[in-house]
């Protein structure tokens, strides 16, 4: 593999990254009122006095302005007593709003520790240098596009709201009249490219905006002789004669007189507009949605030489690069060459493929090197470069060659992996974003990759996606081939012979569906494979087997999981060849907070899972991934007080892996099927899959293989519970006995007790209450053999919920609080949560809505804490009915709305209390409500989120 050497930037749709510095994301305004941006967002400045503290130490960023100059400035000469006291006040104030450091005391005073490039107005005065330097050497083009993009950093006078006296009014004076210089220097590049016809109406506007500013009077003239109206030219210069005269005293300039004495005679010579000569190819279809990144990477090159557009086959490097190069064809007098280094019959020397492209003659006493460096010495242009990815350290070498001997050439080059040399800039071409599947039609349409497909497959078929089920068809899609902008163009040509639903039903087969039939279409742009075998065989024999192993990760993936699985260990090795399939842009970092993950797109995936497939290694790897999340779940207890919500957390983040692991070892009847269901189930009782997880656990049950007692015990257990919670009574007991049995002889005492507990409730249920204690007391004495004053606690609380379900109040509150003793004895929030909120209800029930309020609050705040959706389901059940009590109907409706919500998102069933709740806070709310205001209210109590529920629980009184 080529060495990614140098030291560069990184871009992205949102990012700006050095791999030595990290820069600060803030930016500061004064050309206009004075204003601040934090991450793209506007950052309210407060008062005058602070915004003109601000604005004084944005005249010379990164320098100390001293604390005698501040306050002489902030209060003009007048300053009162206490002006250094409230200094600092201002000072830590603006320090607060900005969110950073880059504030700070720098005796003797304080220092805006910013790059200059943060301040529109340091972009203004360079890009305004850049353009009259380019004006000065004949290059109208790049001088016009430097001045204009000068001129639009502009939103108003300079300092507009802070300009009142003082050295902000110098400064603001100066950078006006700077404004009014780049905009003549950008006029007269107009002018010399022959845009004079254009500019008469800007002209016209601007003399009257400026009647004593000579220099556009005369290049008001010069415009209305080039567009041939001689009489309007003339009258022009009577107009300039008289207000100069009556605002100067003064006769125009004699420059002014010549250009008067040459439009009578005619004879002002045409404008000279300089040939220009590039071989960018045009277009033959739109671009769409890409005008962020035209944008983006048209500023790039204003400020850096080598811009390369990275990122996977397919996602439209190319087609950006031509766009931006037919563009900017006016802005370099030496023009812009496009060089396809595919079409290159020596991919040893891309130097001549660029000469052939520049039209350099050979000289045989130079090498095709020295005679694009000789030739590109003082010219004056912009190379693309297409393709650079396999000829990379020969491309690199010509790069660094041309740029370090032409000032005035620019690179920009596309490649699936950055050239690597100093000073380049790595902008990331991301895929398009696809509409998920929830939006409306309107919405769905707005999405440039929907767009694509529509334009491109109408292009074939006219009635295209003429029905909103078409719609939604094309932007599955669109969501399939995650937005690259290839394949769905191919996908869109199926269009001829296939109906939308035809292509979204067949998009898993990708592969083989997505091939054009237009015969000019570059080879590896003709299928989707050969996109990705062009990227596949750029890569060395390690990176293509960790690029087909890393298929098997579902949900993305971190250094330590490839380290164990594909790396045996060795995460050194995995960091090496992880970055590389990163710079190459077949791995993906995922956006998040905490460890880096990483990812593939799913067209990227079911490639490299075929060539897993391939490679006939499928099940070795599958087995090793099974094997590393099965011990990610061993290891991530989610029952006990220490380390829960990380294992949550963690188990979360892996859920998709996890799951993947499980459906492999059932598909395989493997061995490791008991363990994971086992070490699993109580994650999948907290998120609320119950359905799936039991069925898992009966398939994983069901298996002929040989499993150790105590996993299988503890998997029987999980099946028990599950069953129970729904509602599957038979099944529930068929599991809970074989567990209880297994237990007693292979334990562990944990999954004894949850098949103890199990039988307690189905004894209650069948009205056995004896049954149900003597259960529950052999838990107990398991429990407490094992010294696991949780398991008790959890063994008491089935029981108290059971005697809840019955209407039994009295006992509730006295198992229940022996439950809750023991649980605030183990400190584990869960079950305090379940317990508290089990003896709220009962005294809600017994219409005690203080004691119900006060233990029902508790237990949510437990509960919203940890995620757990039943349990907050349960109180926010239980405080309507605590709020229909105190008369608060409305709000009691949207609790009661919440709970419903809430239970059936936890997955779980309405079981007798919850019921008793709806039946008895109804019946209360019937009365008091009117049915449309009734029905509203829980409508919008089933509407609100998770967390919106738990807050409007835990608040005070709610006006709808």
């Amino acid at each position: 593999m080529n060495a990614r050497a140098g030291i560069g930037l990184s871009v992205g749709r949102d990012r700006l990254r050095m791999s030595t510095v990290t820069a600060s994301t803030d930016s500061f305004q004064v050309l206009g009122p004075v204003g601040a941006a934090s991450f793209g967002r506007a950052v309210e400045l407060g008062g005058r006095r602070q915004r003109c503290l601000l604005s004084l130490l944005l005249v010379e960023p990164g320098r100390t302005v001293s604390s005698d100059r501040l306050i002489d400035e902030l209060w003009q000469g007048d300053a009162p007593p206490s002006a250094e006291g409230t200094l600092r006040v201002y000072v830590s104030r603006l320090r607060a709003t900005l969110g950073d450091s880059s504030l700070a005391a720098s005796p003797p005073g304080y220092v805006l520790d910013i790059e200059p490039e943060q301040v529109d107005a340091w972009r203004f005065e360079r890009m305004y240098a850049e353009g009259r330097d380019a004006l000065a050497r004949g290059a109208a083009g790049m001088a016009a596009d430097r001045l204009t993009a000068a001129l639009a950093l502009w939103r108003g006078p300079a300092f507009a709201d802070v300009r009142d006296s003082g050295l902000l009014a110098r400064e603001a004076s100066r950078l006006d009249e700077l404004r009014i210089a780049a905009l003549e220097e950008r006029i007269e590049a107009d002018l010399l490219l022959g845009r004079h016809s254009a500019l008469v109406g800007e002209l016209e506007r601007l003399v009257a905006e400026e009647p004593l500013r000579e220099r556009l009077w005369r290049q008001l003239l010069t415009a209305l002789h080039r567009s041939q109206r001689q009489a309007d030219a003339l009258a022009a210069y009577r107009r300039a004669r008289q207000i100069l005269a009556d605002g100067l005293g003064v006769d125009p300039s004699e420059e002014l007189q010549a250009l008067e004495r040459a439009v009578l005679r005619q004879d002002l010579d045409p404008v000279a507009t300089p040939a220009q000569r590039n071989s960018i190819p045009a277009p033959v279809t739109s671009l769409l949605g890409r005008e962020r990144e035209v944008a983006e990477v048209a500023e790039l090159l204003r400020t850096h030489r080598l811009v390369t557009l990275s990122g996977v086959g397919g996602a439209g490097k190319t087609r950006i690069a031509l766009e931006l190069g037919t563009r900017q064809a006016g802005s370099w007098t030496g023009g812009v060459w496009f060089v396809d280094l595919t079409a290159n019959d020596d991919p040893r020397s891309p130097a001549n493929a660029v000469c052939r492209a520049l039209g350099v003659r050979e000289r045989p006493d130079l090498s095709a090197m020295d005679t694009l460096v000789e030739h590109c010495r003082d010219a004056e242009l912009l190379i693309v470069l297409d393709n650079c990815e396999h000829v990379l350290t020969a491309c690199a070498q010509v790069v660094h060659a041309v740029l370090r001997s032409s000032p005035f050439v620019r690179v920009l080059a596309t490649s699936r992996i950055p050239l690597g040399e100093p000073g380049e800039i790595d902008y990331a071409v991301e895929p398009l974003p696809t509409p998920t599947d929830d939006l409306s039609l309107d919405r769905i349409s707005e999405f440039a990759s929907v767009r694509i497909f529509l334009e491109r497959g109408r292009a074939v078929r006219r009635d295209l996606a003429s029905t909103a089920t078409h719609m939604m068809s094309v932007a599955r899609i669109c969501r399939e081939l995650d937005g690259l902008p290839l394949a769905i163009e191919l996908a869109a040509a199926r269009a001829k012979s296939l109906s939308v639903e035809d292509i979204a039903d067949r998009i898993d087969d990708r592969f083989r569906l997505l091939r054009s039939r237009h015969q000019s279409a570059s080879p590896r742009h003709q299928t989707l494979r050969a996109t990705f075998d062009w990227s596949y065989e750029l890569l060395e024999a390690d990176e293509r087997e960790l690029l087909a192993g890393v298929s098997v990760f579902a949900g993305g993936f971190t250094l330590d999981s490839v380290s164990a699985v594909l790396c045996q260990g060795d995460v050194a090795r995995a960091d090496e060849l992880v970055s590389r399939l990163v710079d190459v842009s077949l791995v993906v970092v995922t956006p998040g907070s905490g460890r880096v993950r990483y990812g593939l797109l799913q067209t990227v995936r079911e490639y490299a899972a075929a060539r897993l497939a391939a490679s006939g290694r499928p099940d070795l790897v599958r087995r090793s991934h099974a094997e590393y999340f099965l011990d990610v779940a061993e290891h991530a207890r989610t029952e006990g007080r220490e380390g829960k919500a990380e294992a949550l957390d963690l188990l979360d983040a892996e859920r998709e892996n996890l799951h993947s692991a499980m459906r492999w070892t059932l598909a395989a009847g493997s061995d490791l099927a008991v363990p994971l269901a086992a070490w699993l189930w109580r994650y999948w009782l907290v998120r609320g899959h119950r359905r799936q997880g039991l069925e898992w656990l009966e398939q994983a049950l069901s298996l002929p293989t040989a499993v150790p007692g105590p996993l299988r015990s503890m998997a029987l257990a999980g099946a028990a519970l599950f069953a129970r919670l729904l509602g599957d009574d038979a099944r529930a007991e068929t599991f809970a006995l074989e567990g209880v049995a297994l237990g007693r002889a292979a334990g562990p005492p944990r999954a004894l007790t949850v098949s103890l507990n199990v039988l307690t409730t189905l004894a209650a249920r069948a009205g056995d209450f004896e049954r149900a204690a003597g259960h529950c007391e052999e838990s107990v004495a398991v429990a407490r053999s094992a010294g696991d004053v949780r398991l008790e606690a959890v063994a008491l609380f089935v029981l108290a919920e059971a005697l809840l379900h019955d209407g039994r109040y009295a006992d509730v509150r006295d198992v229940g609080s022996r439950a809750l003793a023991l649980a605030r004895t183990s400190g584990d929030p869960e079950v305090i949560s379940i317990v508290l909120a089990r003896l709220g209800i009962a005294a809600a029930l017994e219409h005690l809505p203080d004691e119900a309020a006060e233990h029902l609050t508790e237990a949510l705040e437990h509960a919203r804490a940890l995620h757990f959706l039943e349990t907050a389901g349960w109180c926010c059940e239980g405080l309507a009915l605590v709020a229909a009590e105190r008369r608060d109907f409305v709000r009691a409706a949207r609790l009661l709305g919440a709970g419903e919500s809430l239970r059936r998102e936890g997955g779980s069933t309405i079981q007798p209390a919850e019921a008793a709740v709806r039946q008895v806070t109804l019946g209360t709310l019937r009365p008091a409500l009117p049915a449309d205001l009734l029905q509203l209210a829980l409508e919008a109590g089933r509407a609100l989120t998770p967390d919106a529920a738990s807050a409007e629980a835990l608040a005070g009184d709610h006006v709808l």
